[in-house]
């Protein structure tokens, strides 16, 4: 019974909108809307099935995704509007207001961009409240250079060129499972980390196939200055060997620094 129960830890309820659903909460305090699953307050952990084994079984594991699956038939994105602030997500919540932040931008040329808009026989985008990729995106050679094939992973896109204003869209992965207990573990650090305080910062064991993480380029694996974090957009998350690869090509070592810098793209 205790672990069923564990199943539903995390509802809450969903976000306040307007029109009917505005006027139920006002004056009858009854929400007419589903509760969504906040995932911070979710039980992490393994729960039994009714058939003797767990909830996940035959389920695809998330590090044996295909690469770029994002890209792929099958993926699946969500009309946001125009704030960046996804919804199957969680993201700091100052992050939908900073306009310096980075955004993942797809430009008119990528394949992205052309399903996402939809344009009608005028050539105006159309903007779907959802779309699923009927086919896999094929790129060329110019179209890789695009920042969303350069990534492990999506969370929102933004759509600008053309349109009055930017409009977002939210990337829904597909189902799958994660094991609690993996390989090869690497230390996950979470927040800025200031001088001695490396030592006790929050941490955990994350999963190295994983997209979970971002960079920490130091200059050196035992160097005490800055780390530089290199990311194509706010939240980027990556697996470790993508980490390793991106400190490379910036002439430095993917390492527990001493302290980190929070910095531009490429800066």
């Amino acid at each position: 019974i205790v672990s069923y129960a564990r199943a539903w830890t995390g509802l809450d309820s969903s976000k306040e909108r307007g029109g009917v659903s505005t006027a139920e909460r006002q004056w009858n305090d009854k929400p007419i809307d589903p509760m969504k699953m906040n995932k911070s307050y979710h039980d992490k952990y393994p729960k039994n099935n009714l058939e003797g084994g767990y909830i996940g079984d035959r389920v695809a594991l998330c590090e044996d995704l295909p690469v770029k699956h994002f890209l792929r038939k099958g993926a699946t994105y969500h009309a946001l509007g125009s704030k960046p602030v996804p919804e199957m997500q969680a993201d700091k919540s100052d992050w939908s207001e900073d306009p310096d932040f980075l955004r993942l931008r797809v430009l008119p040329s990528s394949p992205l961009y052309v399903k996402l808009c939809e344009a009608d026989a005028s050539g105006i985008c159309t903007l779907p409240s959802k779309v699923v990729l009927d086919e896999n995106l094929v790129y060329d050679a110019v179209d890789t250079t695009g920042d969303e094939y350069s990534v492990d992973t999506i969370r929102t896109v933004e759509l600008s060129v053309g349109l009055n204003h930017s409009v977002y869209y939210e990337y829904v992965r597909q189902p799958c499972v994660e094991f609690s207990f993996f390989d090869d573990a690497k230390k996950v650090t979470k927040d800025q980390i200031w001088g001695s305080n490396n030592i006790i910062a929050p941490s955990l064991c994350g999963n190295p196939k994983l997209s979970i993480a971002t960079p920490m380029c130091a200059t050196s694996e035992t160097s005490t200055g800055a780390s530089k974090i290199y990311c194509h957009y706010q939240g980027e998350r990556v697996t470790y060997a993508s980490a390793e690869a991106i400190c490379t090509a910036n002439d430095r070592v993917q390492s527990h620094p001493w302290e980190i810098k929070e910095s531009s793209r490429g800066e």
